[in-house]
């Protein structure tokens, strides 16, 4: 309060338009938010307020999240198609038979045994 008498301060009214429009939404019917869902509003609000078309940033956020279900579900088919082929391939009847002579010594040596 005392700067504020001092000729040369520079006010500034951020911190009050920053909470009416975050209030004009987050506080107003007193539901529970999630800290995901109160995050994502308050960005979409800033995103509009900040003049950027809110449809088309819904839009490229959908496309991004819909590419991304798709990758973890490739990666899924192919981790298992590797896992499939690994533990067929593991199963070296030496390794799993054998005392401790020097060829399964070389072979898990190989397979990590």
């Amino acid at each position: 309060i005392q700067r504020q008498r001092d000729p040369q301060y520079i006010g500034c009214s951020a911190e009050g338009h920053v909470s009416h429009w975050l209030s004009d939404r987050l506080s107003s019917r007193p539901l529970g938010w999630s800290t995901t869902g109160a995050e994502n509003i308050a960005k979409a609000r800033a995103y509009d307020l900040n003049g950027g078309d809110l449809k088309t940033w819904v839009i490229n956020q959908t496309k991004a999240k819909e590419r991304e279900r798709r990758v973890e579900k490739l990666d899924g088919r192919v981790g298992r198609k590797y896992a499939r082929q690994y533990d067929w391939s593991g199963k070296v009847a030496i390794l799993h038979y054998s005392n401790n002579t020097r060829t399964r010594q070389a072979f898990g040596t190989i397979a990590g045994y």
